[in-house]
Parts: structure tokens; sequence; C-alpha cells
């Protein structure tokens, strides 16, 4: 990677915006998967509804307590 200038306030702290990670936000990618998995169970629970949950909830207790 060629070296590349982070952007400083004068008195060295990181500016507004930057946070000197140029490998990005390690974060992000945690983030992203949890968005996706919510997104992907509500569409789950759109098309099959709540009777999935009380299905779950009578056979399986402890998948159910997981969710």
């Amino acid at each position: 990677m060629p070296n590349q200038v982070i952007e400083r306030k004068p008195n060295g702290q990181f500016a507004k915006g930057v946070s000197g990670n140029l490998g990005g936000n390690a974060q992000h990618t945690r983030h992203a998967f949890s968005k996706a998995f919510v997104t992907a169970l509500a569409r789950d629970f759109e098309a099959h509804g709540e009777e999935v949950f009380k299905r779950v909830r009578r056979e399986s207790p402890a998948s159910y307590l997981k969710v």
C-alpha cells in the first residue's frame, strides 16, 4: 500500500471524519452481518408468520430462547 497522508488538526489530533485507520472500520463487518441477519429474519417472519414462532416455542423451547 502506498504511503498515504492522514489529515490531522494542527494539534496532531485526527481531523473530523478521519479515523486514521486506513484498514477501515473493523466493526462494520459485524454490523453489516447483523443487519443482514435481522432483515432476513424479518422477511421470513413476514412470509411464514407468527405460527412458526409458536410451533418452535412448543416443540423446541431451547431453540426458541436462542432466537
